[in-house]
C-alpha cells in the first residue's frame, strides 16, 4: 500500500503513526516542509522518501511531489495529513489524482464549513428511527423522568 503522508513532522503523533504504518508494511511516502536534516530518526526510519517542499501552501509544489511518487511507485492507495488545515489540499490532490480514499473536493464542504455539516446531521438523523436509547448505568430514577424528555 502507498500512503502519502502530507507533512507527517507536526504534531509528534503524525511521526508516530507513520511509524506504525511502516510496521505494518505500507509504503510511507512524506511530503513537507521540513528540510530532510531536521527530521527526528523515528520519521527517517518510518518514511521510505521523504519529499521536501519549500512551502505547503504552494499547491504545484505539493502536485509535484505526488506525481513524483506516482511515476516512482505506482498508484496511490491513500493521502492523508491529519490536520484540518490542510483539508482542502488533501481533497484536492485527491481528486486531481483519483485516490479512491478520503473525501474528494467536491465533498469537502461538508466537512469545512459548519452549516453544511448541520444539513448533513439533520439528514443523517431524519433517516433513523425515531426512539432513544438510554444507558443502562443511568440510575431509574433518572429512567423514569425519560418520558418526559420524549
Amino acid at each position: 500500500m502507498n500512503y502519502v503522508f502530507i507533512s507527517p513532522v507536526y504534531p509528534i503523533t503524525c511521526t508516530l503513526f507513520c511509524d506504525r504504518l511502516n510496521r505494518m508494511g505500507a509504503n510511507v511516502l512524506g511530503i513537507g516542509d521540513t528540510p530532510y536534516h531536521d527530521l527526528s530518526e523515528l520519521l527517517k526510519n518510518a518514511l521510505r522518501e521523504y519529499y521536501y517542499v519549500s512551502s505547503l501552501e504552494d499547491y504545484d509544489q505539493v502536485y509535484r511531489a505526488v506525481a513524483y511518487y506516482i511515476h516512482k511507485y505506482g498508484r496511490i492507495d491513500w493521502l492523508e495529513s491529519m490536520n484540518e488545515y490542510w483539508l482542502r489540499t488533501d481533497a484536492k490532490l485527491r481528486t486531481d489524482f483519483n485516490i479512491a480514499v478520503g473525501t474528494r473536493e467536491d465533498q469537502i464542504g461538508t466537512i469545512v464549513r459548519k452549516s453544511e455539516m448541520k444539513k448533513g446531521l439533520w439528514k443523517r438523523v431524519s433517516r433513523q428511527p425515531a426512539s432513544i436509547s438510554f444507558p443502562t448505568w443511568i440510575p431509574p430514577e433518572i429512567l423514569s423522568l425519560k418520558s418526559d424528555i420524549l
